[in-house]
């Protein structure tokens, strides 16, 4: 699915408060999963889920194992995944 002016798109998700949200002892973990949890709407891209994973296996030094298993989790819950391809990018740019 591809996001169009038409489409009303909630609230989009920032890679930083997907990876605070994962991150079991972080201190805004809580926090972070709380705020995702408590409202709708969301949604966020396939590049951002990319970024979440690149995040917490090179900066945090997760298994990669254990990352693609919370990304799939949490991308399976009521979240809105836009895809983004060459074209959508090149005229956002």
């Amino acid at each position: 699915m591809t996001l169009s002016s038409d489409q009303f798109s909630g609230r989009g998700l920032d890679a930083m408060l997907i990876v605070y949200s994962l991150l079991d002892d972080h201190p805004a973990s809580a926090a972070c999963e709380l705020f995702i949890r408590g409202h709708a709407s969301w949604f966020t891209t396939t590049l951002t889920l990319l970024e979440v994973k690149a995040i917490l296996t090179k900066v945090y030094d997760i298994d990669v194992n254990l990352v693609s298993q919370q990304l799939s989790q949490f991308s399976a819950g009521p979240i809105e995944i836009i895809e983004v391809d060459l074209p959508i990018t090149l005229t956002s740019m």
